[in-house]
């Protein structure tokens, strides 16, 4: 399932290369090289998956471009790895996580981490909500111009509605500059 024009790039479809080159998900796209010089590096067998959940923990990261910006501008990413097995199995973890939340439930599936076959969800207890007073009106009222951040309330204020339960780092969640 290539995502094709709704891959986001910030201006239109972009380049997809998923992991498989096969249906049948036997023939990857991590080069053979690649995969062999990471194990050899780790001293274990390094999957292709593996490479795909560390490049997704790596770029996903703000540091990531934040520290890469000015080599950013040349078209081409070019991922940082690393030789540090504990530092490499740590950015497969948090990869499988990322992947996981960005394909909705469907990938890196693990109950066992957290991670069932099901869209991702807050703890109720967590998770925003609108209350009836806080109803967003809908059309025939004008759309909202504004959208503020009430920090000490938690509360998303989107023209005449409202959303409670919103944490900071979700007010703060950028996908793009």
């Amino acid at each position: 399932m290539i995502p094709d024009q709704d891959h986001y790039k910030g201006s239109f479809g972009g380049r997809v290369y998923p992991l498989w080159a096969d249906a049948q998900a036997m023939q990857s796209n991590v080069r053979v090289d690649v995969l062999q010089a990471l194990a050899k590096a780790q001293g274990v067998t390094v999957r292709p998956e593996d490479v795909i959940a560390y490049i997704a923990a790596v770029m996903a990261h703000p540091a990531f471009t934040a520290r890469f910006r000015d080599h950013l501008v040349r078209p081409g990413l070019r991922v940082p790895l690393t030789a540090d097995k504990t530092l490499f199995d740590e950015g497969v973890a948090l990869g499988r996580e990322v992947v996981w939340l960005h394909c909705y439930g469907e990938r890196f599936v693990d109950p066992a981490a957290g991670r069932p076959k099901s869209p991702p969800r807050l703890p109720k207890k967590d998770a925003p909500f609108i209350p009836a007073d806080g109803a967003i009106p809908p059309s025939p009222e004008p759309l909202p111009e504004t959208i503020n951040y009430d920090a000490a309330k938690r509360r998303l204020v989107i023209g005449k509605g409202f959303v409670e339960s919103v944490a900071p780092a979700m007010r703060a969640y950028e996908i793009s500059c």
